[in-house]
């Protein structure tokens, strides 16, 4: 597995949006996305604040010796990535699209 696998994996295990991580190394989302898609590798002391919020070694994160998320945490991931990046007002609408869905499932 690719050190970029593995940050995704363990991002997504933890529950945590690419903005999210971003936040707590103090990067940019697009530096989390260039790691995940192994465009680029983040430098030794960004692996080690990685692995402070992650909490896992550098051997876990390095080598991928981590499980793989299912593919459901995939696609979660993937979306609150996405509805993290719409406007306030689109998030808004967002709710109210799967609140009438919801409405009509129940019927």
């Amino acid at each position: 597995m690719s050190i970029g696998r593995s940050i995704k994996t363990l991002r997504i295990q933890r529950n945590m949006t690419q903005g999210e991580l971003a936040d707590k190394l103090n990067v940019t989302n697009k530096a989390i996305s260039s790691w995940e898609n192994d465009r680029t590798e983040p430098n030794m002391g960004m692996i080690e604040a990685m692995c402070k919020v992650f909490q896992c070694t550098k051997t876990e994160l390095i080598d991928g010796m981590i499980s793989e998320p299912s593919k459901d945490n995939h696609e979660n991931a993937d979306l609150m990535d996405k509805i993290n990046k719409l406007s306030p007002t689109q998030k808004k609408e967002v709710v109210r699209y799967i609140d009438f869905i919801l409405s009509k499932t129940d019927e």
